[in-house]
């Protein structure tokens, strides 16, 4: 089966028409919907990506406007020795 189109070239306005056959048509409509659909993916991934970074970057300003010296340095750095902490 051979399929007719038409494609206007970007430069001139003269109409172009290209035969094609049908199975290869078929195929690059398929290749362009998959490629569609891993963009789509791949923008989902990034979105999910920056969201846990951002809740990562509030829970660790959370945790150092928290954080006392006094409080929490022996629950966070008791197995230091000796030697090490007193500086």
């Amino acid at each position: 089966m051979v399929v007719v189109v038409q494609v206007e070239v970007q430069s001139h306005t003269h109409t172009h028409m290209f035969v094609i056959d049908a199975q290869l048509l078929r195929k690059w409509e398929s290749r362009e919907r998959k490629k569609t659909r891993d963009y789509e993916k791949e923008k989902e991934r990034e979105k999910e990506r920056k969201s846990d970074e951002s809740k990562e970057a509030r829970r660790l300003k959370e945790f150092f406007e928290d954080y006392d010296d006094e409080r929490d340095d022996v629950k966070f750095y008791k197995y230091v020795p000796r030697r090490f902490s007193r500086f």
